[in-house]
């Protein structure tokens, strides 16, 4: 069986078997078959009265119109073409069943009763449903795009929304003083007392400060001065080798390795496992011999 499932109806397939078949028309053959008389319509066109026509051949005769907005080279926008249809049904796909859709045939009985379905009316029509849906689909399109359009809102509001508690983060992050804040709040907290002591007291700390500097350069001068130079007295290049701290100073002979190990023979046979072949041939042909004898004898 072919797994791949089939979307188009078996009469538009490209081998063309089923090509003498029509949708809507019932042959005399299918009608023995459906066991139904001359002026009867069978059970599915009233199903379809009640039902309605099938949906995915409803949705496989819709006009799929592109929603995009296309725009030229220079940034205009390219306008579509008018012959083009961009919402209703596609007349060809829909198939007009006499009874459901199509005015009922010369000397058909309407068995509306029997199934307990509406009777047949005009409504139903095949051309009033094609001018019905030449509207509906641009206002399901408008709902469609109306949705997606509420979904882009909640999407952007939700990122907004985001971004603006980071923001809020950022801000008090960057809302708390710096060290330069912190110094200049110190200044002014300084100018505003009295100008005399702070500014005694202020010298005081600054010349201890390069007192104390002063005496810890003299320090480090005094420490280089007083490290003694020590002479060099010799200096090897190249990378240095460690003294081996082992007794052997040589490797041993590589003969001392083969004592007592026997050398390898390639292509020895072992005792005892040649003439095989010989042995079996001279029993075939033993056996060959006594059969000529017996086939002499019977003779």
């Amino acid at each position: 069986m072919n797994s791949k499932n089939k979307v188009t109806r078996y009469h538009e397939e490209e081998d063309q078997k089923f090509s003498n078949l029509k949708p809507g028309v019932i042959s005399e053959k299918l009608r023995n078959a459906l066991g139904l008389r001359k002026n009867e319509y069978p059970s599915y066109i009233y199903g379809m009265r009640e039902l309605g026509y099938p949906p995915g051949w409803m949705e496989d005769a819709k006009f799929v119109g592109s929603s995009l907005s296309m725009f030229n080279i220079n940034g205009g926008k390219v306008k579509r073409d008018k012959g083009v249809k961009k919402k209703g049904l596609d007349p060809t796909k829909i198939i007009a069943y006499p009874g459901f859709n199509a005015p009922m045939q010369k000397g058909f009985s309407d068995d509306y009763r029997k199934y307990r379905v509406r009777p047949y009316s005009k409504i139903m029509d095949r051309n009033l449903m094609l001018k019905r849906f030449e509207d509906f689909p641009e206002a399901e399109s408008n709902s469609d795009n109306s949705d997606m359009d509420l979904d882009d809102t909640m999407e952007t509001e939700s990122r907004t929304m985001g971004i603006q508690k980071v923001m809020k983060m950022e801000t008090s992050s960057y809302n708390s003083p710096t060290l330069t804040e912190l110094e200049k709040e110190k200044r002014k907290l300084i100018d505003a007392l009295n100008a005399s002591n702070t500014s005694s007291q202020i010298n005081i700390s600054l010349n201890e400060s390069n007192n104390n500097g002063e005496n810890d350069e003299a320090k480090y001068v005094n420490t280089t001065e007083s490290i003694p130079l020590v002479a060099v007295k010799s200096s090897v290049l190249g990378t240095p080798i460690l003294k081996s701290s082992s007794p052997y100073s040589r490797l041993p002979k590589p003969d001392n390795f083969t004592v007592g190990v026997s050398p390898v023979i390639d292509f020895e046979n072992l005792p005892n496992s040649t003439g095989t072949y010989e042995q079996m041939s001279e029993v075939l042909s033993k056996v060959r011999n006594t059969l000529k004898n017996l086939e002499s004898c019977k003779s």
